[in-house]
């Protein structure tokens, strides 16, 4: 099995080496044709930059792997005063050096793995890991696998994962790991997925976009935006909680999936409210293992962001024939905690202002990727989780009717929900939009059992009566 991964893996990385000396050859051919005069000129320079790509591609992945032979070509440009065909095959030299130095590292890594008796999930994330760029030598490589097979172990992983995420500086990671919002079974996977998207990070575009080939996101939100060079000046903390992000939501997205398949209520619950993101996929395990048991009666419920900015569902819950307005606990639905004063219930908003907008996790994720790349929301609201919510909820409520509207693409409206969002950070629009705080002659723990209802009716009767 530990084989078939390597060998996996092995193809990514030839996949990898042709797409990243494709692109900037291409670039490279596309402005020596711009310089060229004259048409016969020009279509034999482009002929040769075309045959030129092919022998670099030749020399540059798999078996045919060649520095010496590109080298050489290089020369013989250079001869000919082709600078143009000299520079292509320098570049091709370079990469295949590269390639060739991984490829050597992966194999005796495998070899030492293997003799050390690794799990093939550890062998895997010292793959990864060499292909991500983290890695320099087999044995540094083997030394985090190891290390991580050791986390992954341990009973208190949860714990030093946390520790080691705050030496990183990923506090919100480490926030993140803390609260519960990823398994145990995720812990170890969490800290290895940072280590990498940050290693990645601080060497550029290249590392990045070698990442997300290496751990198979391409097709998600946060592999798209690195692609599109979205990423590349973000600090790297920021890139490791959007990478670690992106392969969880995938486990999410298949959770979900499956568990409306299961065509059971509490099931179904489970599904909606997970992809919502106001439970955790523990939460939405303990649900469904609940089955219905625990009696909990709902109403007038919505997503309020608390004060270290965890996403909760909340209104008015009744158990036990004891109505309050109170939130479900996002590891354990089952259980049911005080709405705090300090809540801020996310109104879902756009510029439009009509109608009720489904937003779900995917979405709120989006605006995550969208506006981690702008100083004005990482760091401009950095010390309000409540307003980075409410920031997001805006952009994904933008961006849902710039899609809804029609005759616009996707990316046009990550751009514009993007601009709109970032203007309205600058103008200090996002602050608390419902205030929770008891008003005078009420105590502070009858107001948060109160139901909204009664809450209306209290304070209209005190406008009357002030009126009066």
């Amino acid at each position: 099995m530990a084989n078939e991964s390597i060998a996996n893996m092995l193809a990514q990385s030839g996949k990898f080496a042709g797409q990243a000396i494709g692109a900037p050859i291409e670039a490279f051919g596309k402005s020596a044709g711009q310089q060229l005069g004259g048409m016969l000129t020009r279509r034999r320079q482009s002929k040769e930059i075309e045959e030129a790509r092919k022998i670099v591609d030749q020399y540059t992945t798999g078996s045919g792997i060649n520095p010496g032979m590109l080298s050489k070509k290089a020369q013989e440009a250079d001869a000919e005063d082709k600078d143009y065909l000299a520079t292509i095959f320098r570049e091709g030299a370079e990469l295949a050096n590269t390639n060739m130095a991984t490829g050597q590292n992966l194999a005796g890594y495998n070899q030492l793995a293997v003799a050390a008796g690794l799990s093939s999930e550890s062998i895997s994330s010292g793959i990864l890991g060499i292909l991500a760029g983290q890695y320099k030598d087999p044995g540094s490589a083997l030394k985090g696998a190891m290390d991580t097979q050791t986390l992954v172990e341990k009973g208190a992983k949860r714990k030093n994962a946390a520790e080691q995420l705050r030496v990183m500086g990923s506090d919100d990671l480490a926030d993140d790991v803390e609260s519960g919002m990823y398994t145990d079974a995720q812990v170890g996977n969490v800290l290895l997925t940072a280590r990498q998207a940050a290693a990645a990070a601080e060497q550029g575009q290249e590392g990045l976009e070698a990442f997300v080939t290496a751990s198979d996101l391409s097709d998600t939100a946060f592999g798209q935006a690195v692609v599109a060079g979205q990423l590349k000046d973000v600090p790297p903390t920021l890139v490791s909680k959007l990478a670690t992000e992106a392969l969880a939501q995938r486990e999410e997205d298949a959770f979900i999936e499956n568990a409306r398949k299961l065509d059971r209520p509490e099931a179904t619950e489970a599904a909606e409210l997970l992809e919502l993101g106001v439970i955790t996929i523990t939460g939405a395990k303990n649900l469904i293992k609940d089955g219905g048991k625990t009696e909990i009666q709902t109403a007038d419920m919505d997503q309020y962001v608390l004060e270290d900015g965890t996403l909760v569902w909340g209104g008015d819950i009744t158990v036990d024939g004891v109505e309050r307005r109170a939130y479900q606990d996002p590891n354990d639905p089952t259980q049911i905690t005080s709405l705090p004063a300090d809540a801020t219930k996310l109104v879902t908003t756009s510029d439009k202002k009509e109608g009720r907008i489904n937003i779900t996790k995917t979405e709120m994720d989006l605006a995550g990727v969208s506006l981690g790349s702008s100083e004005q929301y990482t760091k401009g609201l950095k010390k309000n989780k409540q307003a980075q919510a409410q920031a997001r909820l805006f952009w994904a409520g933008t961006y849902l009717d710039l899609i809804r509207e029609g005759g616009i693409s996707k990316e046009q409206a990550e751009a514009r929900a993007r601009e709109r969002t970032l203007a309205r950070i600058k103008d200090g629009k996002f602050q608390q939009t419902e205030v929770t705080t008891a008003p005078p002659g009420v105590s502070q723990d009858v107001w948060d059992r109160m139901s909204q209802k009664d809450r209306d009716d209290f304070l209209a009767l005190a406008a009357a009566n002030e009126g009066g």
